[in-house]
């Protein structure tokens, strides 16, 4: 990882899990600024492609900080790979899988898990 001296808090923690995955060469944070919205935890997303990988954008309370990554994975797996590291997120197929299972269900499960609690107060 090339670094210089200034960082968004836990960055560079999280820019060093994404070091252990193969396929990513390098990591390079870069310019630091000011953005009006604020993001209350450490979000990392992939914003737009550069030659030989991907810059990305972390956003952390009132910061946002440019981070270069040389890869050769492609955007949707380096995306999974975000979604690993980042508080243990989900990753895109797992989402996917969420969405096919639809809120019907998830209802009637969380209406099934209800019952039951009542049946034992009882």
């Amino acid at each position: 990882m090339v670094t210089h001296s200034t960082y968004i808090p836990g960055l560079i923690t999280l820019l060093e899990k994404l070091l252990e995955y193969s396929g990513i060469q390098t990591i390079t944070p870069a310019v630091i600024s000011r953005v009006k919205s604020n993001a209350p935890k450490l979000r990392l997303k992939v914003s737009v492609p550069i030659t030989g990988g991907y810059k990305l954008i972390a956003r952390h309370r009132k910061s946002a900080q440019e981070v270069f990554v040389i890869t050769s994975m492609s955007q949707g797996e380096l995306e999974g790979v975000i979604g690993s590291v980042v508080g243990g997120r989900k990753g895109k197929e797992e989402k996917e899988g969420k969405e096919e299972k639809g809120g019907k269900e998830e209802k009637e499960e969380k209406k099934g898990k209800q019952e039951e609690g009542e049946e034992k107060k009882e």
